[in-house]
């Protein structure tokens, strides 16, 4: 996983994830997230164990079976990236 600033002079990001399964160079590259206006300053990313997770309103379970990604917005917000069926889904867990 890895968070691509723009550069230092505009605002923006991109968070991708490397697969070692398939593609160039026994590589495959996703986009889980990205945003050509905001700033990446006050995100935090960290791994997250499987087990059940919710979301921020109790609404919504999921079971994740392997590590994921959490993204949060310090104060602001919090997204579960997690894979399942053959792609990532997400989950909001925080608001």
């Amino acid at each position: 996983m890895l968070l691509v600033p723009d550069s230092n002079t505009t605002p923006g990001y991109k968070l991708v994830v490397a697969d070692t399964d398939v593609g160039v160079n026994g590589f495959s590259f996703d986009v889980l997230d990205h945003n050509d206006s905001q700033s990446s300053a006050g995100m935090v990313i960290s791994k997250v164990r499987p087990g059940k997770y919710s979301d921020f309103e109790r609404t919504e379970s999921v079971v994740i079976k392997f590590d994921s990604i959490n993204v949060e917005w310090i104060e602001a917000a919090a997204m579960l990236y997690y894979w399942d069926d053959h792609r990532f889904r997400t989950l909001q867990t925080s608001d």
